[in-house]
């Protein structure tokens, strides 16, 4: 105990001994006290050496703590082998907790091989303790692969968001040449790939689709490849008598293109069925409203069948009709100078004596009452004739 600077040796001999410090009756501690020498605990002479430091026993002592304070805290491992655990954390119970008070918390794995994962039998969270904090992955300016949910052994359900409160999901993407979103299912029979339920009165749109670059492909492009039975797009109207438009084009801008351009190669199919299912008090299964202006050149509707041979062009049936008319054209109150309300071109040779001709009127029922054909002109009209033939 004198103040003289020399060594304390303790069991240093040659031979295997056990040294022994203090005893567990009561009070009893030890203290080590060090200056700027420090304190070092040395057991790496022979292989399988350990360092134990144990504050805990069954029935005895189950609330001991082991503590080491410091500056920094550097815990270095090095595992014998590549499966071995070079540093292991076990909590029998309880939770293992990394806290710091002003700093950050960041495991760094370094090298050529080997990864960081988190592994645990019960569910594992990442959050924050305070409002305006950000959970980050993979925000490091490195080209990478992000990786959710990938495992083909089993079924994976991925959940981002909540309803309340109002959750979002930005995906950003640079250029690319990749697809931004690639959603894959191979034994999709039942579900949805996507399912998009909103039980909000939102003002804009469920599904907002806005290009600012000039594009040469499609915006929305869907390709079928199998023999399906099922249709591509269904509109349903369910419940509610909603009183919106199922499907909306407003050209704008755009002059020069079709706003419904439809290619079909059916041989035994319709281009476009339109089916009214109910009787109706207005409006009209189809309605052409052309409000060019008065100079337009060319027509409203235009029906080209320029291949067909042995077919009707237009054909209108009335099944049931006892009033009205099955074709009725109104020229309007406006004043013909040189068209006509119904004009009938045929520019072919017609040679033959079997009934062709421009204008074909045919009553097959037996008729009783009214007209086959009937021209009606107002009482005061000055014109030179009803009907002309030249």
């Amino acid at each position: 105990n004198d103040a003289v600077a020399q060594a304390i040796n303790v069991g240093t001999g040659a031979a295997a001994r056990t040294l022994t410090l203090g005893n567990t009756t009561g009070a009893t501690a030890v203290n080590v006290n060090t200056g700027t020498g420090g304190f070092n605990v040395d057991a790496d002479t022979t292989a399988g050496s350990n360092i134990i430091l144990d504050a805990y026993e069954t029935g005895a002592n189950t609330s001991g703590i082991v503590r080491m304070t410091g500056a920094e805290v550097e815990l270095n491992a090095t595992a014998s082998a590549a499966t071995s655990d070079a540093l292991d954390f076990n909590a029998t119970v309880g939770k293992i907790d990394f806290t710091t008070t002003s700093g950050a918390t960041a495991f760094t794995v370094g090298g050529d091989t080997g990864s960081f994962t988190v592994l645990a039998e019960q569910d594992v969270s990442f959050n924050t303790t305070g409002a305006s904090k950000n959970i980050n992955f993979g925000t490091t300016d490195f080209t990478r692969a992000i990786n959710i949910g990938t495992s083909s052994g089993s079924v994976q359900n991925v959940t981002i968001g909540h309803s309340t409160p109002a959750s979002t999901l930005d995906i950003a993407s640079g250029a690319i040449t990749d697809d931004a979103i690639d959603v894959t299912t191979n034994a999709l029979t039942t579900g949805a790939m996507f399912d998009l339920d909103s039980s909000g009165a939102f003002s804009t749109a469920l599904i907002n689709i806005d290009p600012t670059g000039i594009f040469t492909g499609n915006v929305i492009d869907i390709d079928p490849t199998a023999a399906s039975s099922g249709n591509v797009l269904d509109v349903t109207f369910s419940t509610a008598a909603a009183t919106g438009n199922a499907i909306d084009l407003n050209m704008g801008t755009n002059v020069a293109g079709n706003a419904l351009d439809i290619a079909s190669a059916a041989t035994t199919g319709n281009g476009l069925v339109i089916t009214s299912t109910n009787a109706r008090t207005s409006g009209s299964s189809l309605v052409i409203t052309d409000s060019a202006t008065a100079t337009a050149s060319t027509a409203s509707m235009v029906l080209t069948s320029s291949t067909i041979t042995d077919v009707d062009a237009l054909t209108i049936t009335t099944a049931a009709q006892t009033t009205g008319s099955t074709l009725a054209v109104h020229g309007g109150a406006s004043i013909f100078t040189t068209g006509s309300a119904l004009t009938i071109d045929g520019s072919g040779a017609y040679a033959t004596d079997g009934g062709a001709g421009l204008l074909d009127l045919s009553a097959t029922g037996i008729s009783t009452y009214g007209f086959i054909a009937s021209f009606v002109a107002d009482a005061a009209s000055t014109f030179d004739s009803i009907f002309y033939i030249s």
